[in-house]
Formats: C-alpha cells, sequence, structure tokens
C-alpha cells in the first residue's frame, strides 16, 4: 500500500492569537494535536513556560520531537518522548505531575503508516477516521465528550448568571475547570492528554489496521466539527460527514465547513472562531 497524496491544513483562531493546534506530516508518522493552557483568568498573569505560552511550548516539543523521529522509531516511545519533554519543563516552572488542573497539553491524534498496518495512537477530542475501498469507516471514540460538555453547561449557567460578560464567567470558571481536569485527565475514567503525566500511557486509544484496501486516513482536531456530533453513538456519522466532504471537495471542504459554522455558532470563550486543523492521507 503506497501513499499518492498528503493534504494538512490549519485555520487560525480568530481574534488571532498564540498557536496550540498543529500538524504532523514526517512521514511514516502524521498527526495532529490540539493544545490547551492551564487555566487562567484576566485578573491574573498568565502562565508561561520560559517565557512561551503554555498550548505553544507543547505544540513545539511534540513537534520538535516527531520531526527527529527516525523512521524505525515505534510511533508509542517517540509520543512518550515528547510527554517527557513537556513534563521537564512544567516540572521546572514550578508545575508538578500530579497537577493535571494547573498543567498545559494537548489533545491528539498520531499515526504511523507501516508496510501492511497502520498504528494509531489517540487522545482527548482529536480524531482519526480511516476509510476503507469496500466502504468501511472507522473512528476513534471522544473520550472526552462527557467532560467538555458538561463544561460547557457549566459556561453557559455563569454567562448567564454575568449577564453574558465573558471575562467575569472565566474568573469563577477557573477554579471549577481546574478541579474538573485534575479528576479527569489521564484518568482511566477520563481521558488521555499529551500534558507530561506518565499515566498518559494508560488511558490512550491504541489502534492497529490493515492497510490492504485502505483508501484514506484523515486525522483532525475537535475544531472542524459541532461538538455534539461528536459524542459516543453519533461519531461513525461524524466520521462518514468528514469522509464525503473529503471525497467531495478535499481538505478545502473542511475549510470552507469551518468558517459557515463558526459564523453559525457563537463562541463561549475569548475568541470568536477557535483553531483547527487536519491531516488528509491518501492511499493506492
Amino acid at each position: 500500500m503506497n501513499i499518492e497524496k498528503i493534504e494538512a491544513t490549519y485555520v487560525p483562531q480568530m481574534p488571532p492569537g498564540p498557536q496550540g493546534d498543529d500538524f504532523i506530516t514526517n512521514r511514516p508518522f502524521f498527526g495532529v494535536m490540539d493544545g490547551f493552557n492551564p487555566p487562567y483568568h484576566y485578573k491574573m498573569e498568565k502562565p508561561l513556560f520560559f517565557g512561551t505560552d503554555g498550548e505553544e511550548m507543547v505544540r513545539k516539543a511534540a513537534l520538535s520531537t516527531f520531526y527527529s523521529a527516525q523512521p524505525d522509531q515505534s510511533l508509542e516511545d517517540i509520543i512518550l518522548k515528547a510527554n517527557q519533554k513537556i513534563d521537564q519543563i512544567q516540572t521546572a516552572c514550578g508545575i508538578p505531575a500530579n497537577q493535571a488542573g494547573l498543567r498545559a497539553g494537548a489533545s491528539f491524534s498520531f499515526a504511523k503508516v507501516n508496510a501492511g498496518t497502520i498504528e494509531i495512537v489517540q487522545g482527548g477530542d482529536c480524531f482519526a477516521v480511516v476509510s476503507y475501498i469496500s466502504g468501511k469507516i472507522g473512528v476513534t471514540k471522544n473520550r472526552a465528550y462527557q467532560h467538555v460538555s458538561e463544561n460547557l453547561l457549566i459556561i453557559d449557567k455563569l454567562l448567564k448568571k454575568h449577564g453574558g460578560d465573558n471575562r467575569e464567567m472565566w474568573v469563577e470558571f477557573c477554579p471549577v475547570l481546574s478541579e474538573r481536569r485534575q479528576k479527569t485527565i489521564n484518568q482511566e475514567t477520563g481521558y488521555a492528554s499529551l500534558n507530561g503525566q506518565p499515566a498518559l500511557e494508560k488511558c490512550w486509544q491504541k489502534i492497529s489496521l490493515p492497510t490492504d484496501g485502505l483508501q484514506f486516513l484523515l486525522l483532525f482536531s475537535d475544531g472542524f466539527v459541532l461538538y455534539p456530533e461528536t459524542a459516543n453513538g453519533l461519531h461513525l456519522k461524524m466520521a462518514e460527514k468528514m469522509v464525503e466532504s473529503y471525497r467531495k471537495s478535499g481538505i478545502g471542504g473542511f475549510i470552507e465547513k469551518k468558517i459557515r459554522e463558526s459564523e453559525k455558532n457563537p463562541k463561549t470563550s475569548y475568541v470568536r472562531r477557535d483553531e483547527a486543523v487536519a491531516v488528509a492521507v491518501t492511499f493506492v
């Protein structure tokens, strides 16, 4: 099974800010990640890591690890090496490994394409979709769905309480978010995050699939889909829509869909449009 085409795209947030999302196309390795900062609000100093934004720090550590990787290295070893770098930086900045609620991190979906198999390791709410010539489609589950959905409900209540003032909502929500991350991130009943914690390895989703008959591999962050569509039980339909969109319009169709939905759906964060990133690999 040979690779015919590789496409990748990044849609920045609006208004512009530090980049937390990114993609990897260092064959045989491919991936996407969606970074996040430690919780903070306008009345406190933004947490920085040797002068670098948290999500940007995580992104750069992962990129440097993947782009210096050798083809014969295992996907798991590369992820763990990136995770160790992230741990070293955050520990040096005074945030110990047992404080998930205070750490920067990233959701991710990474893949390695071997001669006869494709390996996928996923955490959080980035996605991997595979489409076979036979019509069979597979997709990773969103194990962060309950956590994020409950966060959005809390945010909605706090926005009403504060008369729609985003900044004051975040002042109250920050300690709540920190506590919720502490209980959920890299916990076996929660979801995996690339935040430097050794428990990452116990919580990620790991899948190995045959490349025989494989048509597409799509990796993308949650920014390219409406979040309710990613719930377990609905995620396969979401995957089918993404495959159909790619067949019709290529990766440009993802971008058009993203912009349309951003205009229709108001954000509850500091940004009007969040970031989104995607990689598409076509096989022959």
